[in-house]
C-alpha cells in the first residue's frame, strides 16, 4: 500500500505542476495578447507561480488518489490530477477575468457562476476520458514517470522564460542625441510640461480655497498661472479620464472605459500631434492604468513604467490574477509596506523628468509626468505611521472622515513640496519663463459627502472637479481666475494651439484661450 500511495502522490505532485503551468500560460498569453506588452515577463512569472501553487493542489489530489491506487492505473490518476488542478485553478481564473471583463468587477451573477462551473466539470470529464487514450498510445506516456513529468516541467518552464526575456514589439526605444542646432520652426515654440497629480481634489489646494499654507508651492505656482476654477473632468477613475486629456475625446467616443478597455490606436494623441511637429515626447505613468500596454504610449519617443512591485514583478505580471491575489497577501503580512510596492514616490517621477532634460535645449520637449501621491496607499511624511488604506485594512467607516483626510491632506502636501522643487529647478535652468507648465488631476476622492468613499464610483464635485494651473510663457494671464466651466477635453486643443498647431478635426474640445478670452472674462468676472 505505502508503494502505491507515495506513487499516487508522485504523480498528483508531477500532474499538479503541468496543470498549475498549463493555466498560467493561457492566463499569460491572454494578457499579452489583449495589450500591447513592452516585455513578456508575465509567460515566465505564470509558468512558475501557477506551477509550484499547482504542484501544491497535485499533492493534495494526491492523497486522495493514493486511496484507490491499487485499482487505478497510472494514466487514470495523472489525467485525474491534472484535470483537478487545471480546472480548478482554471475556474478561479476565468471567474476574475469574465468578472472584470464582463461585469466591470461588480460580480459574477450566480447564474453566470453556476454555468462555468457546469462547463468546467464537463470539460473535466473529457480531459480525463480522452487524456487516457492519450498517455497509453502515444509518445506523451513518458509523463507517466516521475522522471518524464518532471523533465516536461522542468523543459516548458524553460521555453517559457526564454520567451519571457525577448524583447517585445512595445518596448520603449532609445533616443538618439538631439540635433547640433533646434531647427528654426521650433525655437518659436514653447516648451510644455503636463503634470498630473493623482486623485487631486479641487479643494485640497489653497488657491481653490483650502486653508491658507497648505499648499504654499501650488498657491506661489497659481499666481503664475491661469487658475480655471470649474474644471470637470471625463471620468471618476484613472484610464478613461487621462485618456480623454491626451485624445480630447469624450469617453463614449474614445471607447477606453471600462477595466478590459485599452486606448484605441486609431485615435489621435496630444504626443502624436506634437511629434509630429519635432516635439521630443517623454512620459512617465506611474498607474497600470496608463502604461503602454494599455495603449497610452501612442506618440511618446519614450513612456518607461518602472513599478517596484514585490517579488520582482514587472508590468505584464502584475496582471496575473494570481500575482495579484499573492501582492494583496504580502501587504497583508507586512506591517510596514513600503510606497515602491504600490507606486512610485513623487520625487523618484521628478527626478526622472529632470534627468531627462539634461540632454540640452536643442529641441523643444513635450514632458508628462504623473504623480500617484495623493493615491491611496496614504503614507505619512511626518511620522512612522502605518499607512491608510492599503490592501486587507477593514472598509472605513464615517467616523475615520477626519483621520483619513487629514492623512490624505498629508500626502497632497508632500506633492507640493516635491512639486515646488521641480518648478524651482525649471527656473535655475532658465527654462520656467518660456515654458506652459499645467498642473492638473484625472480625478478626485470621496470622503463620505455623499455616503461613499474613494473614486471611480459616483460623478459628484469630490470625484470629478479637480484643479487646472496652466503658466503660459512670459507670465501671460498671471494670477487670472477663471470662473466658468471648462472640461477635460479642451486641455489638449489648448496646448497645440499654444504651440501653433492646428488640433485635428476629431478633436472634441476647445482653445480655453480664444481671441476673446480677455473679453469673455471681463464681461463674467464681477468688477
Amino acid at each position: 500500500f505505502m508503494a502505491a500511495a507515495v506513487r499516487a502522490l508522485g504523480i498528483g505532485l508531477g500532474a499538479g505542476l503541468c496543470g498549475g503551468s498549463a493555466v498560467g500560460a493561457a492566463e499569460a498569453l491572454y494578457v499579452l495578447q489583449s495589450t500591447t506588452p513592452s516585455e513578456y515577463q508575465a509567460i515566465g512569472f505564470a509558468c512558475t507561480l501557477y506551477g509550484l501553487v499547482g504542484g501544491i493542489l497535485g499533492l493534495v489530489v494526491g492523497v486522495f488518489l493514493a486511496a484507490g491506487a491499487r485499482w487505478l492505473s497510472a494514466a487514470t490518476m495523472w489525467c485525474a490530477a491534472f484535470a483537478g488542478v487545471s480546472l480548478s485553478m482554471g475556474a478561479v481564473v476565468t471567474h476574475h477575468v469574465v468578472d472584470e471583463v464582463a461585469f466591470a468587477e461588480g460580480g459574477v451573477p450566480l447564474e453566470v457562476g453556476g454555468a462555468l462551473l457546469v462547463g468546467f466539470f464537463a470539460l473535466g470529464g473529457v480531459m480525463v476520458w480522452m487524456g487516457v487514450n492519450v498517455l497509453t498510445k502515444t509518445p506523451l506516456q513518458i509523463l507517466l514517470t516521475p522522471k518524464g513529468t518532471l523533465g516536461a516541467w522542468a523543459g516548458g518552464l524553460a521555453l517559457s522564460w526564454i520567451f519571457a526575456l525577448s524583447p517585445a514589439p512595445g518596448a520603449a526605444g532609445e533616443l538618439g542625441e538631439p540635433a547640433a542646432e533646434m531647427p528654426l520652426e521650433l525655437k518659436a515654440r514653447p516648451d510644455i510640461v503636463l503634470v498630473v497629480v493623482d486623485s487631486l481634489r479641487a479643494d485640497a489646494l489653497g488657491a481653490y480655497g483650502a486653508p491658507s499654507g497648505s499648499t504654499p508651492r501650488l498657491d506661489e505656482f497659481a499666481a503664475d498661472a491661469v487658475t480655471f476654477e470649474q474644471f470637470i473632468t471625463a471620468a471618476s477613475w484613472t484610464r478613461p479620464s487621462i485618456a480623454s486629456l491626451f485624445t480630447s475625446m469624450a469617453v463614449s467616443s474614445h471607447g477606453c472605459a471600462g477595466r478590459a478597455d485599452r486606448l484605441p490606436p486609431e485615435v489621435q494623441t496630444l504626443a502624436e500631434v506634437l511629434r509630429e511637429r519635432g516635439y521630443v515626447t517623454a512620459g512617465w505613468p506611474n498607474s497600470p492604468n496608463v502604461s503602454a500596454s494599455q495603449g497610452f504610449a501612442q506618440g511618446f519617443d519614450i513612456y518607461p513604467f518602472e513599478p517596484g512591485f514585490p517579488l520582482g514583478a514587472r508590468e505584464s505580471t502584475f496582471a496575473l490574477s494570481l500575482y495579484r491575489v499573492a501582492r494583496e497577501h504580502l501587504a497583508r503580512l507586512d506591517s510596514e509596506p513600503g510606497v515602491e510596492q504600490f507606486y512610485s514616490p513623487a520625487e523618484v517621477q521628478l527626478e526622472r523628468a529632470r534627468a531627462f532634460r539634461q540632454r540640452g535645449d536643442r529641441t523643444r520637449n513635450f514632458l508628462f509626468v504623473h504623480l500617484m501621491e495623493p493615491h491611496d496607499p496614504w503614507f505619512s511624511h511626518r511620522s512612522s505611521d502605518a499607512p491608510i488604506g492599503v490592501p486587507g485594512q477593514p472598509d472605513p467607516v464615517p467616523a475615520d472622515v477626519r483621520s483619513w483626510r487629514a492623512r490624505y491632506d498629508e500626502e497632497v502636501a508632500w506633492a507640493d513640496q516635491q512639486l515646488g522643487a521641480f518648478l524651482d529647478e525649471l527656473r535655475a535652468e532658465g527654462r520656467y519663463d518660456d515654458s506652459v507648465i499645467v498642473v492638473t488631476s484625472d480625478h478626485g476622492q470621496a470622503f463620505f459627502e455623499h455616503g461613499g468613499w474613494w473614486h471611480g464610483t459616483t460623478l459628484y464635485d469630490e470625484e470629478i472637479r479637480v484643479p487646472l494651473l496652466i503658466k503660459l510663457p512670459q507670465g501671460r494671464h498671471a494670477g487670472t481666475r477663471v470662473p466658468w466651466q471648462v472640461r477635460q477635453v479642451d486641455v489638449a486643443p489648448t496646448l497645440v494651439d499654444l504651440a501653433g498647431i492646428v488640433p485635428p478635426s476629431e478633436w472634441q474640445g476647445l482653445d480655453l484661450f480664444p481671441d476673446s478670452f480677455d473679453a469673455d472674462l471681463a464681461m463674467l468676472t464681477p468688477p
